[in-house]
C-alpha cells in the first residue's frame, strides 16, 4: 500500500531554507531531519526563498536590474 504524500506547511520550509541559508548544517544533516525531507529540498527552498524575495523587494522598492 503506497504511503500518503507527506505536505510540510510554509513555516516549515521557511525554517528550513533559513537553516541552509545560515550554514548552520550542511543539506545532508537538515535532510536527515525526523520529517525526513528529500536531500534536494533544502536547496531547491533555498532558491525559492532568494526568487521570491528578490521579487517582492524589487516591487516594493522598484528596483530594476
Amino acid at each position: 500500500m503506497k504511503k500518503p504524500r507527506r505536505n510540510h506547511s510554509a513555516a516549515f520550509k521557511a525554517r528550513v531554507a533559513l537553516e541552509a541559508i545560515r550554514g548552520e548544517k550542511t543539506v545532508a544533516e537538515i535532510a536527515a531531519h525526523p520529517a525526513r525531507i528529500d536531500a534536494n529540498q533544502p536547496s531547491r527552498l533555498v532558491r525559492l526563498l532568494h526568487t521570491r524575495t528578490t521579487q517582492e523587494l524589487g516591487q516594493q522598492y522598484k528596483i530594476t536590474q
